[in-house]
């Protein structure tokens, strides 16, 4: 009964129009609107394995950048001592005592 109910429910049928006698123009309509129902379930189907591909996907992501920030942290301290130690020593103390650093 719950198929009958969502056919019905979708193509707009009443049950008087259960009733009625069918003709060829009557069934060919009926099957494009059941073909236009298939369709939209379809992609419906299709947008909701996306999305979860998609929230799994980012998930992934996350995890993927909390596991690598303390090594990328680490890294940027060496890259910023490394640019550091190529400055002359003078200099640093008067960029210090200007502010600059």
């Amino acid at each position: 009964m719950k198929i009958l109910e969502m056919i019905q429910k979708r193509l707009g049928l009443t049950h008087e129009d259960l009733d009625k006698e069918m003709n060829l123009e009557n069934l060919n309509e009926l099957q494009h609107q059941l073909d236009n129902v298939r369709d939209e379930m379809i992609a419906e189907q299709e947008r909701k394995a996306s999305e979860k591909a998609s929230k799994e996907s980012q998930e992934w992501a996350d995890n993927l950048r909390k596991a690598r920030q303390s090594k990328l942290s680490g890294k940027t301290t060496r890259d910023s001592l490394k640019k550091q130690a190529r400055i002359n020593p003078a200099r640093l103390r008067k960029l210090k005592a200007e502010g600059k650093i």
